[in-house]
């Protein structure tokens, strides 16, 4: 009966304008070479290139570039009305939110601290805290209660292990969770590329349903990579 999350947040996280100039702010070889040792790569889809078969490479990118971030946000209208550092929204709110990961895990922490830092220079705090991994799973599956999470999930190379995410239905459907019907046409797309994927048995045509997978979410970005 009450919004689980603040109407003006909720507002910056639906906008895909917000989320892309968030994904041009992150520095991705940063974070590999500073916590990773230089062991990994920058995913940029929704499978992972271990995936081969159904690996999609032919997907929009966000490269690490502040200025272009700086710039979409602008253009949606978030500027630093103030000169305080931060920018606001268009009703003049200013652009703050909490992310949060589960204690313990260093590299998560370590990751989260860069993502903070990264934020800050496009002008959006980001209020980061690790926290016990049970309250997190409760935040996260139960009440709702979190604005942004950094975490990691499983996968595989078979596209359908991933549906409980992907289908608006999922119980790990984060974005816009426990849907009576898909709150977007995107999201409806891929509910629809789902559905007729599992039961092809062509692989070319397998193959083409989870492209097109894959590129709505680099498009529209639900997730953001690091």
């Amino acid at each position: 009966g009450k919004d689980i999350v603040d109407k003006k947040k909720l507002g910056w996280f639906t906008d895909v304008a917000f989320r892309r100039a968030v994904a041009h702010a992150l520095d991705k070889e940063t974070i590999i070479n500073n916590v990773m040792n230089g062991l990994g790569y920058p995913q940029i889809s929704a499978m992972s290139p271990a995936a081969v078969t159904f690996y999609n490479s032919d997907v929009p990118t966000y490269d690490y570039d502040l200025d272009k971030a700086r710039q979409i946000l602008a253009d949606a209208g978030y500027l630093d009305q103030d000169g305080d550092g931060v920018v606001e929204d268009k009703s003049g709110n200013t652009v703050e939110f909490d992310l949060i990961t589960n204690a313990g895990n260093s590299t998560r922490e370590n990751i989260g601290l860069i993502v903070q830092a990264d934020l800050k220079k496009i002008g959006i705090k980001v209020n980061f805290a690790p926290i016990d991994f049970n309250a997190l799973v409760t935040r996260l599956t139960k009440t709702y209660d979190w604005e942004g999470l950094l975490m990691g999930l499983t996968g595989g190379v078979e596209p359908e292990g991933g549906r409980n995410v992907w289908v608006t239905k999922g119980s790990l459907h984060f974005w816009n969770p426990q849907q009576e019907s898909p709150a977007t046409a995107w999201e409806a797309e891929i509910d629809s590329l789902f559905n007729v994927g599992v039961q092809e048995l062509d692989p070319e045509k397998r193959k083409l349903i989870y492209d097109r997978f894959q590129h709505i979410v680099a498009e529209q970005l639900p997730v953001i990579y690091s």
